[in-house]
């Protein structure tokens, strides 16, 4: 009869084997598709709609500079939220995102934490979250992902920073799973002597899925707030 370790070998085995390499060979964002740029659309035109600082603002600045200043103070108010689109959100993208970002941010900590005290309890919790965010990002990354149409070379390379860290958040989060799915359920019950090396080397593949979750989002947080790109649909494809 087989033994319940002689199992566990052979399940991680075949994981280890199967997965990894699908899971790193695989581009997750877009749905291996390219960034769509409509080719009848000059480049002066891109930019100018996706430049940090719009040509209407730059115009706006301009007039104010040569101009009368007398309703200046009408202008120290806040503008006034624009009309609501029709149709709803039009990406998921933005909601399902902040899943991993939280989840995944959350696993080195509780890593760290269960070092030191409740190993065998947190190691759960570790799992749940990892599991969670791993879903998570897998969604945001293909399922809920957005899909630009027109947009500047600048805001271009933002977007291919933002999903190489998206994809290896995907990465990073499975390596993190199986590697504490083996130390739970193997090393910690077999080879106890292994557990704190193995436990030093899940919170390290957690910190390094963290720091790629937290650098996409922050490309992302760059293309929504400087260069425009989602809101209300902006330099979006329409489905």
């Amino acid at each position: 009869m087989v033994s319940r370790s002689t199992a566990l070998v052979a399940w991680w085995f075949v994981v280890t084997v199967i997965v990894l390499p699908l899971v790193l060979s695989t581009t997750f964002a877009h749905g291996n598709k390219p960034h769509k740029k409509a080719a009848s659309v000059t480049e002066a035109t891109i930019s100018a709609v996706t430049s940090p600082v719009s040509s209407s603002t730059a115009s706006t600045h301009a007039d104010h500079s040569g101009g009368d200043h007398s309703d200046h103070a009408d202008h120290e108010t806040k503008p006034v939220a624009g009309e609501a689109i029709t149709g709803g959100f039009p990406t998921l993208h933005p909601l399902v995102v902040h899943f991993p970002i939280v989840l995944l941010m959350l696993v080195p900590l509780v890593q760290l934490v269960s070092l030191f005290r409740l190993r065998k309890e947190l190691g759960l919790v570790i799992l749940v979250l990892t599991l969670l965010g791993f879903v998570a990002a897998y969604l945001a990354s293909t399922t809920f992902h957005a899909h630009v149409d027109v947009i500047s070379d600048a805001a271009e390379a933002v977007l291919k920073e933002h999903d190489l860290y998206a994809d290896w958040t995907v990465r990073g989060a499975t390596f993190t799973l199986l590697l504490k799915l083996l130390s739970q359920f193997l090393v910690q019950t077999r080879f106890s002597r292994f557990t704190v090396p193995m436990e030093v080397l899940v919170l390290l593949v957690a910190i390094a899925t963290a720091v790629a979750v937290g650098i996409a989002g922050h490309h992302g947080a760059e293309l929504t707030h400087i260069y425009g790109i989602g809101p209300q649909g902006n330099f979006l494809e329409t489905q």
